[in-house]
Order: C-alpha cells, then structure tokens, then sequence
C-alpha cells in the first residue's frame, strides 16, 4: 500500500512559466487525502516562495525546503537545520580576507558549507594553493 508519493518542483509541478496549475494540483491532493497517501515536496526553494507557489495548497502538503534544511506540515516548521554561529563568523572572516578569485570561491563555500567546518579548512587550503 502507498503511504507517500514525494515530488520535487523543477520540471514536475512547475510548468514551463514557472508556475504550479493550483486546480489540478488540488484535485489530486482531494485524491490522495482519500486514499490516506500523503503529498511531499522537496525543494530547493525556501518557504516563502512555496507560499508563493501553492497559495492555500501549502497546508496540504509536507514540505521539504531549502534542500532538506527545514520541513514544514501545515505550513509550520516541524524540523529545521541552521548554520552554527562558529561556522557563519569563519565564513565570514574568510571572505573578509579577499585573497580568493570569486567565481570559485562561490562554488567552493557551497560545498564547504554543506559540509560544515570540515570542508571550510579544505576551502582554506584549496584557495590557498597557486
């Protein structure tokens, strides 16, 4: 038996304008409530712009944001993952130290703080290297 059926935005429920068809997305979700499956989107993008998308919707669904960081049911945060205060000031102060090309660097500091503090010494020694 489904329980869940979990989608993403891009290419799935966004059409080619960047916008969700709101009726069929709420007959489908009359649907499932029916059936007892609950509706997941995992996204990249923050809440804000969930509401944005789904209106009223979003109290319908279970939602994955900011790539995994914060879940919402309800349109409350049930979980939610934050960057330490330690990390945030040593991202800082290395930015602040300007020897680093920064097309790379953006590229670098994702990886690095996705991967927390470990990945921020490895940034450190990558720009470091000629």
């Amino acid at each position: 038996m489904i329980k869940l059926i979990a989608t993403d935005m891009d290419g799935t429920l966004l059409d080619e304008r960047g916008e969700v068809d709101l009726p069929r997305l709420e007959r489908l979700l009359d649907h499932l409530d029916q059936k007892g499956i609950r509706f997941v989107i995992a996204t990249g993008n923050e809440i804000h712009r969930m509401r944005q998308l789904l209106g009223p919707l979003v109290k319908r669904v279970t939602l994955v944001v900011a790539n995994g960081a914060r879940i919402f049911e309800d349109d409350q945060m049930i979980l939610g993952k934050f960057w330490d205060r330690e990390l945030v000031e040593a991202v800082l102060a290395f930015l602040r130290g300007g020897k680093f090309q920064t097309s790379w660097l953006c590229q670098q500091l994702m990886v690095a703080l996705s991967r927390k503090a470990r990945s921020l010494q490895k940034l450190r020694n990558s720009c470091s290297r000629k």
